[in-house]
């Protein structure tokens, strides 16, 4: 689950993942804390992406 450009009670998550741990729908999961290299190359992904659109704009 990507939440970078939504919010979401973080509790009611972990409300649904167990329920689907029941009829194993779900086998497992896990949470982690988002690393700076991540959000960097999340952003230069962002940034890359907008001067992609802007060159695109430009030609037309």
């Amino acid at each position: 689950m990507n939440s970078s450009k939504s919010s979401f009670n973080l509790g009611r998550v972990f409300e649904i993942l167990n329920a689907r741990q029941e009829p194993k729908i779900i086998e497992s999961y896990s949470v982690t804390q988002t690393t700076l290299e991540q959000i960097f190359v999340q952003l230069a992904g962002e940034d890359e992406d907008l001067s992609s659109d802007q060159d695109q704009n430009n030609e037309q």
